[in-house]
């Protein structure tokens, strides 16, 4: 669903459904990188770069 969400434009919603798949399970790579993708389109590539190093 976020997936879903993110090609649909609403990047907030995204990025929440990402934090629960995060919170729900630490190790979904999806989801960290789905939050990174929503957190560059935020202009936080700080974040982003975070998120994409808990993927690997």
């Amino acid at each position: 669903m976020g997936r879903t969400a993110f090609l649909a434009g609403d990047v907030d919603r995204a990025k929440r459904l990402a934090d629960e798949a995060i919170a729900s399970d630490p190790l979904r790579q999806d989801a960290w990188i789905l939050k990174g993708r929503a957190l560059i389109i935020r202009l936080d590539p700080e974040g982003a770069r975070e998120c994409y190093q808990q993927a690997l």
